[in-house]
């Protein structure tokens, strides 16, 4: 009959083959790219560690106080930055959960979830590059808008200064001195 229970089936699981299969193959793309401070685990929602890479940090390592395992507890994704012992890590992490039209119900009842963390130093380094990049140009871009400023300010300024001098003294009966000719063809180049 359909619903109707006829036995129960048992499987050992080699936690650490699952585990390295499953992980090895992230943490190794990670690392392609260019990380190295990358860590993947599985957490239970008492904030213990059930798998990791490191086998010291299976069911001895707990991740109490994380926001992201409380969160994981109360079935959210997504990502934070966490201080860790004195360092900011980036740390992304979602429940395991099943399909419910696959029949089985997920992974410890639903009550795990992996994190993904990464130290904030690295997950962030480029843009602290991009930062800095762009305070550079910010520099650049000021130090080139003074120098434009005073060219044209020195062009502009320079021939009406020459032209008060020279009014002054001719005021006072001074004139024993040259007239410099500006070479422009606006009004004070005429």
């Amino acid at each position: 009959q359909a619903g109707e229970r006829l036995g129960v089936v048992t499987v050992q699981l080699d936690w650490r083959a699952v585990i390295s299969e499953a992980f090895a193959k992230s943490e190794e793309g990670y690392r392609a790219s260019g990380a190295r401070t990358v860590q993947i685990n599985i957490v239970d929602t008492d904030s213990l560690v059930v798998g990791s890479m490191r086998d010291g940090d299976v069911l001895s390592t707990s991740l109490d106080g994380s926001p992201a395992v409380e969160a994981v507890a109360k079935g959210r994704s997504g990502f934070d930055v966490e201080d860790e012992g004195g360092r900011s890590e980036l740390v992304a992490y979602a429940p395991m959960s099943s399909k419910a039209s696959l029949g089985f119900s997920a992974f410890m009842g639903g009550r795990a979830g992996v994190l993904i963390r990464q130290e904030g130093g690295e997950a962030f380094s480029d843009v602290s590059l991009l930062r800095n990049l762009l305070i550079l140009v910010a520099f650049l871009v000021g130090a080139l808008v003074t120098a434009a400023a005073y060219y044209v300010s020195e062009r502009i300024a320079k021939p009406i200064v020459d032209a008060t001098e020279a009014a002054e003294r001719l005021a006072v009966g001074d004139t024993d001195f040259d007239v410099v000719r500006t070479e422009t063809e606006d009004e004070l180049g005429r």
